[in-house]
């Protein structure tokens, strides 16, 4: 009897052990991986902590139709660091819906002539542009700048 005691004493102490060092490993893991978040939270935090003013001013476009000079990226908003949205060819049509300038950048608000109308809206920086001053079919006049007329 006294020896079937000291077996399960002894059971129950390795079982304690074993569970006591998992427990031990989970929350050293656990301490790892929150420090790891915080340190992310706090970089994302810094990153997207805007400390320069955003200054915007809108132009009404003098042109509604263009086309891409150089193979460029379609951006949700108008900021270089902006989410792309779809990258556009040379040459492709667009329409600009507005014009603003950010921090003294010109940007496009643009659509994309596209039958589903899927990620069809953005902006691009003025520099891709192309202005279509006649959109006949004959005979398609192109402005390099935006502002050659002003």
């Amino acid at each position: 009897m006294l020896f079937l005691f000291i077996v399960l004493l002894c059971v129950t102490i390795y079982i304690l052990y074993y569970y006591n060092s998992k427990l031990s490993l989970q929350k050293r893991q656990f301490i790892i991986v929150k420090k790891q978040y915080d340190d992310l939270k706090n970089k994302a935090n810094k990153k997207n902590n805007l400390s320069d003013t955003i200054i915007i001013k809108y132009i009404t476009p003098q042109y509604t139709s263009a086309v891409i000079k150089f193979k460029c990226n379609l951006y949700l908003y108008p900021l270089a660091d902006a989410v792309v949205l779809i990258s556009l060819e040379k040459d492709s049509f667009v329409q600009v819906q507005d014009c603003a300038k950010v921090n003294n950048t010109l940007w496009f608000e643009v659509s994309i002539p596209s039958s589903n109308r899927i990620n069809s809206k953005g902006w691009i920086e003025g520099v891709n542009i192309q202005w279509v001053i006649d959109e006949n079919e004959s005979n398609i006049k192109v402005q390099s700048s935006f502002l050659d007329d002003n």
